[in-house]
């Protein structure tokens, strides 16, 4: 009668740690998450081959500075917030450079609607 209650709990232990591994949440890396973005961008926006270009270098760049700035800031998560809104700001005032009007109102319209 011991060994099977130990054989039980045993088993109950294993699978609860084998539950946890398995969704554990892993971020991907900037390099990992951007070409995803830019191909859904480019794909929507209909973006020619240099805008393309353009967008996934602003973010790369983007991602990376997010990325920088969630580990400086992990502790203090006011000033994670408003680093990230400020490079949010700029991300939005490159692409404002390299999409059309057109382009960047359907934009904004797709990032109004997500939220």
């Amino acid at each position: 009668m011991k060994k099977l209650i130990a054989f039980i709990l045993f088993c109950c232990v294993m699978s609860f740690s084998f539950a946890q591994n398995q969704y554990q949440r892993t971020l991907k890396t900037p390099e990992q998450r951007v070409p995803s973005i830019s191909n859904y961008l480019a794909k929507v926006l209909t973006l020619s081959d240099d805008q393309k270009t353009k967008v996934y270098n602003l973010a790369l760049d983007g991602a990376t500075k997010m990325k920088d700035a969630r580990e400086k800031n992990a502790e203090d998560r006011q000033a994670m917030r408003s680093a990230m809104k400020q490079i949010r700001d700029e991300f939005d005032a490159q692409m404002k450079n390299v999409l059309t009007p057109d382009q960047f109102a359907s934009w904004q319209k797709m990032k109004e609607d997500r939220k």
